[in-house]
């Protein structure tokens, strides 16, 4: 995920466990991590005398930075004005069954405070309160550049120090990151880390979702007319080949329609080609070809998956970046017969193994999404010791270089969702644009979101008030409305 967010900046970088470091090494580099995400891993003694010494730019995050306070001769006082302290979790005190106990949880940044996010899963927290306590003790040496508070106890301790070259980081801005998180100042202060600077600039961009052969015209075009009378450009992610081999959607009967022939599709697509639209590849038919796969599991396009197996939670059988590459073609081949040429990709759900990323990069100039990505290119999900892991990433900024080499348009902001088409958790209007306020803490931070076009069939057409209500309000706000074209074109 780092390196990810370093993609931004299109920078060349080595990626190694700190236990292979070697001595000398950090001055090899313009700057250099360490991520102490295992409290108590021992550091290597190389590598705390490298650190302890070099003028080149080094950004500590979390734990375990009180063993260089071990060197013989050194403590982090007298080298950069700061004192390391206990690493700290959730409060002591006891609290009711079912309540998340206190624990440093804000952060202040900008005029703005940042949630670490916590909820109950049952009976366990999902969170993560873990950071390592600093005090400084010269300020005219130490730049603090957001503070850390526990709502509980009214402590604070700094989140973000510098001395120097030297940069602090008090947990590990990666966990549980969400979009009004302290992942946003990382991705903003990252720029100074790095001594890169950008100009202060904030994008808007939407994004139709899931548009296909079962398009319905009507609330298609109020969408784009909506967004064409705005002077917004838009992104249309479109699946070129419709199947619904079950037929959940077709009264029991199995239906399959490339674009060639899906009039109704290619009718709206060029309608909304005149008026600010683009294409953009989503998938090729949005759904698994050997199984009910997805929610609610009904095997037709835009409901299940297409790169992922979920009833296993594992790659799809037969996952390769040949595989993967066969379906991105195929799809992309059906646009390009008929002319249509789409400005990037979209996995379908975010969802796919590294085989899909590897493919596209391959394929297209872009995609415009958030994407899962595993901690191995391939991964196994076995429950255990020596399972790997995913994070789905989402980017506050364009990424010029992902792990994949893949450019990524950022979609940061989400979706609207009610709970009448069954989801957990209602967005509105007001929650995307507080997203927003949120993301021009980034200096470079856009407002990009995503919209079903069947949320207008809601009562007295709250999807399409709502969503004007985005536009005027990230509009007040001072975003400049932008398209994947545009960002794309040298």
């Amino acid at each position: 995920m780092l390196q990810n967010l370093i993609g931004h900046f299109d920078a060349n970088v080595v990626t190694i466990p700190a236990r292979q470091y070697t001595l000398g090494a950090v001055n090899q580099y313009d700057a250099t991590f360490y991520i102490g995400w295992a409290t108590g891993e021992v550091v290597p003694q190389a590598f705390l005398q490298d650190v302890a010494k070099t003028e080149k730019r080094v950004v500590w995050l979390r734990s375990n930075l009180g063993q260089i306070n071990q060197l013989e001769g050194f403590s982090t006082a007298d080298r950069w004005g700061f004192l390391t302290w206990s690493n700290q979790w959730f409060d002591a005190e006891p609290t009711a069954p079912g309540e998340i106990p206190g624990f440093f949880s804000t952060v202040y940044y900008k005029n703005l405070a940042f949630k670490k996010s916590a909820k109950m899963s049952g009976d366990t927290i999902a969170a993560d309160p873990e950071l390592l306590i600093t005090e400084v003790s010269d300020p005219t040496r130490v730049k603090v550049h957001a503070v850390i508070g526990n709502p509980t106890t009214q402590e604070t301790a700094p989140y973000v120090l510098q001395s120097g070259n030297f940069w602090f980081v008090a947990d590990n801005p990666f966990t549980y990151a969400g979009t009004r998180d302290r992942y946003m100042v990382f991705a903003d202060l990252l720029h100074d880390m790095l001594g890169i600077d950008h100009p202060v600039s904030h994008p808007a961009m939407i994004r139709l979702e899931d548009v296909d052969a079962k398009v319905v015209p009507a609330n298609f075009k109020a969408v784009v007319d909506l967004l064409h009378a705005n002077n917004v450009p838009f992104t249309m992610a479109t699946i070129p080949h419709y199947k619904d081999p079950y037929g959940a959607q077709n009264n029991g009967k199995a239906t399959g329609i490339p674009l060639a022939q899906a009039t109704t599709l290619r009718l709206a697509l060029d309608y909304a080609l005149t008026r600010g639209g683009e294409i953009l590849q989503h998938g090729y038919t949005h759904q698994g070809e050997l199984m009910k796969n997805g929610f609610p599991g009904n095997g037709a396009t835009g409901y299940d998956y297409e790169f992922w197996d979920v009833v296993h939670d594992a790659p799809m059988p037969g996952d390769s970046v040949p595989w993967a590459l066969g379906r991105v073609q195929a799809g992309l081949r059906e646009f390009l017969d008929l002319g249509y040429r789409p400005v990037g990709w979209e996995t379908p759900h975010y969802q796919g193994s590294p085989s899909v990323l590897k493919a596209v990069a391959q394929v297209h100039q872009a995609a415009y999404q958030r994407h899962s990505y595993y901690t191995s290119d391939q991964p196994n999900l076995t429950p255990g010791i020596g399972a790997d892991f995913l994070q789905y990433q989402f980017f506050p900024y364009l990424i010029e270089r992902d792990i994949y080499g893949l450019r990524v348009l950022p979609e940061n902001l989400g979706n609207l969702q009610y709970f009448q088409f069954g989801v957990e958790e209602e967005l509105t209007a007001a929650d995307v644009l507080e997203r927003a306020r949120y993301a021009l803490a980034v200096r470079d931070g856009f407002g990009s979101f995503f919209y079903h076009p069947f949320l207008v069939d809601t009562p007295g057409q709250r999807g399409l008030q709502d969503l004007q209500d985005i536009v005027t309000g990230l509009n007040a706000l001072g975003f400049t409305w932008t398209s994947p074209s545009r960002l794309l074109t040298p």
